[in-house]
């Protein structure tokens, strides 16, 4: 999809209403691998120096220059943003393929280990303690389309297997 000057601004979708369930106004949220847009249609900020985080990006860190670095999962470690959109996008350049598995493994260690798959919207992880904190509310719940009674574990999703 195609956005125009006119497009950027504060949107109530689907899924910036599910943001705004499963967070506090003012909170910070993460959208990797690229979708810059949804900060500016949630109207939130990123929880990390990197607003979207690419292979180069990765390589980058290896070997900062002059010692400027982001670490976007010390980032995600130190805020705990309680949403992270994550759509496992493959990036392809004209020679390689870069799956997120290969550039940015700690991301899909952090989700596998304190985030929960939302079933209605799978490429949104909700933090494990907001989902456990929001699912007394029947309107969290119904949104989500889980049973949010369930065993938290049990509805874990691998962000490795979606693609």
């Amino acid at each position: 999809r195609q956005y125009y000057a006119a497009d950027l601004k504060r949107q109530d979708t689907q899924e910036t209403r599910l943001i705004d369930l499963m967070s506090e106004p003012g909170e910070r949220i993460q959208s990797l691998v690229y979708a810059p847009a949804l900060y500016i249609f949630a109207g939130r900020y990123p929880a990390s120096a990197h607003m979207y985080y690419l292979p180069w990006m990765a390589e980058y860190a290896e070997a900062p220059v002059l010692g400027v670095n982001a670490d976007i999962c010390e980032d995600l470690r130190s805020v705990r943003p309680p949403v992270i959109r994550f759509d496992n996008w493959t990036v392809r350049s004209l020679h390689d393929s870069y799956p997120p598995k290969d550039f940015m493994p700690c991301v899909l260690e952090i989700l596998a280990a304190e985030y929960t798959a939302s079933k209605r919207f799978p490429d949104f992880y909700v933090r494990n303690d907001r989902l456990a904190a929001r699912r007394e509310r029947p309107d969290v719940c119904a949104f989500l389309e889980q049973d949010c009674h369930a065993q938290i574990v049990t509805s874990r999703h691998d962000p490795e297997k979606s693609n």
